[in-house]
């Protein structure tokens, strides 16, 4: 099986276990179109089912916003101090945004 494209961005996320109310908030270490690794406040559970908000960068015309369904896959433990937890995404929305929802 090919592994996706992993790119090193440093990307704010907001997730949350599903079917709870909460956000909690972390930062990208990487990101595919089928995982990310997320540097968070807290760990979770392995296979604990998340879901996910990324906005992605983008232009004067807009960028995108990614809200996505997944769970977790690994707990690396931390990465620069912070807990760290990687999470499938297993399917997603592109969402495109003006620039002034954003």
């Amino acid at each position: 099986m090919r592994r996706a494209t992993r790119f090193a961005l440093n990307l704010p996320l907001r997730y949350r276990v599903r079917g709870e109310v909460a956000w909690s908030y972390g930062m990208t270490e990487n990101i595919s179109c089928s995982g990310a690794l997320v540097r968070t406040g807290a760990q979770r559970a392995l296979a604990t089912s998340v879901e996910l908000e990324v906005v992605l960068p983008g232009t004067d015309a807009g960028g995108a916003r990614v809200i996505g369904h997944g769970s977790v896959t690994r707990t690396p433990g931390s990465i620069g101090g912070d807990d760290a937890i990687a999470m499938s995404i297993d399917r997603y929305d592109l969402i495109r945004t003006a620039r002034n929802e954003i």
